[in-house]
């Protein structure tokens, strides 16, 4: 093997590998939001409220994203929507790479209704899904929070009282 031979091989190698890497870098190089969702309490000065379903939205992509709304998303059934958007607090935000934004809502009834999806929705119109682990996960405890709180209202209203 000649010199000519050699560096032509080199170059080739090294040209496939900085191109891998560029497309790489660009492939990883987006928007990318990742959704957590809970039901918990929200305490201020010292006070407990009642369970909300929190949602925490936090830019895990290397682009920033503006984060317009969330919503539920439910099965087609006759007389109901199959959107239910939530009034939002602190969106439309941007949120750079690495922040976070939660929003919150009291509406755990609506949560039990069918739901199929919750969602946030961006700028560009990209919709963001929570996985289907989560929702079911969260459904479930709305249900147990709601059972709660109808155990606790028998209780405080019951004879005695």
């Amino acid at each position: 093997m000649n010199l000519t031979t050699f560096l032509a091989a080199w170059g080739a190698l090294v040209s496939t590998a900085v191109a891998a890497w560029t497309i790489s870098r660009d492939i990883r190089d987006r928007a990318k939001l990742q959704l957590d969702v809970m039901i918990g309490n929200i305490i201020q000065a010292g006070q407990q409220s009642d369970d909300f379903l929190l949602i925490t939205i936090t830019n895990v992509g290397r682009r920033p994203v503006v984060v317009k709304n969330w919503a539920l998303h439910y099965k087609k059934q006759e007389g109901q929507r199959e959107w239910g958007i939530i009034i939002p607090e602190g969106l439309p935000r941007l949120l750079r790479e690495g922040e976070y934004h939660m929003e919150h809502t009291p509406e755990l009834e609506r949560l039990t209704d069918g739901v199929t999806g919750i969602s946030v929705f961006d700028s560009a119109g990209r919709e963001w899904k929570v996985t289907k682990k989560q929702l079911e996960s969260v459904v479930e405890d709305a249900r147990r929070a709601l059972l709660e709180k109808k155990k606790l209202q028998v209780k405080s209203s019951g004879p005695g009282n």
